[in-house]
């Protein structure tokens, strides 16, 4: 039986610290009333997501210093199987303050840079864990020091091996990662903009964009396009996934989680449009809770039933 592990890759993962503080606002003094702290990064995200829904993964990064041990511990508490490479430098901790109203304000650390040592011993890993997988994922912030053609080189080897393989990437990583020609592409509406350096403000637009960027994958493309769902298209034609409406708490992560549902619906058999709806239904489940990636498959499934998707 072919395996359906899926790999994933967080070049520059990080420590996500999330403190609920009622009232706040710049240049006040606060107590918070909760924190969650876990590991964070978009395809440590994937990895969460796809091991609620039943998919085998394994999450592979670079990670260094306390920060880098705190990762790693907390992805063992998930019991989420994980292998970072050490890195002389510390990993990042990013910053989430929410509100009692729900909104949200981030501050991201850059993060550490890599040297050649530690990314061939990364290369050499990867490689390694290719073994047996059925995808590869490839998604978040490069690191400094990897060279923006970092994904494209993983791309490649995979394609090679004949892993299927997804990108979810923004600026020159995603330029040079669409040069290797992944199997899918997943990105935003924001980064899609900036990729094509158009304005892409509508369904249509959204629509016109997809083609263009479709020429350069060899399978299907996605474009979410945050609460107003996703526009998805193959050779078989352009679809748009509309999500029910929700009570959202936190929206960071639904974007990975999308891509969790879309790659474990792809492994269950299922066409473009089912994949596409299995993805919106994720990707709005994951807005519905806390932590990134931490979907309930119990309203997964309720709001799939909810997601109307109609041909463009």
């Amino acid at each position: 039986m072919k395996s359906r592990r899926v790999l994933t890759v967080t070049l520059n993962p990080a420590v996500d610290r999330l403190l609920k503080i009622p009232g706040f606002r710049a240049g006040g003094e606060f107590l918070h009333r909760e924190e969650c702290l876990s590991a964070g990064g978009k395809g440590i995200n994937v990895s969460r997501a796809l091991e609620v829904l039943g998919v085998e993964t394994l999450a592979a990064g670079l990670a260094g210093g306390a920060a880098g041990d705190l990762i790693r511990a907390e992805l063992f508490r998930e019991k989420i199987p994980c292998e970072f490479v050490g890195l002389s430098g510390s990993s990042r901790t990013n910053l989430t303050v929410m509100s009692e109203r729900g909104r949200l304000t981030r501050i991201l650390e850059s993060g550490p840079s890599v040297n050649r040592r530690e990314l061939e011993a990364f290369f050499e890993m990867f490689r390694r864990r290719l073994a047996g997988c059925a995808w590869a994922v490839f998604s978040g912030r490069g690191l400094a020091g990897a060279g923006a053609d970092v994904y494209a080189r993983l791309i490649r080897i995979a394609n090679r091996a004949g892993v299927k393989t997804a990108l979810d990437a923004s600026g020159p990583e995603l330029v040079e990662g669409l040069s290797a020609s992944p199997h899918l592409l997943k990105i935003n509406i924001k980064e899609a903009g900036e990729g094509l350096g158009q304005r892409l403000d509508s369904r249509t637009a959204a629509k016109s964009a997809l083609v263009e960027i479709r020429a350069r994958c060899s399978g299907p493309a996605v474009i979410t396009l945050g609460s107003r769902g996703a526009v998805g298209g193959d050779d078989d034609g352009i679809w748009w996934a509309a999500p029910p409406r929700i009570r959202s708490r936190n929206n960071v992560g639904s974007g990975d989680a999308f891509l969790a549902g879309f790659i474990a619906a792809d492994l269950a058999g299922s066409d473009l449009r089912k994949c596409l709806v299995w993805a919106t239904a994720c990707g709005a489940a994951n807005a519905m809770g806390i932590q990134p990636g931490a979907i309930d498959k119990k309203v997964v499934k309720e709001l799939k039933s909810r997601v109307t998707i109609s041909e463009i």
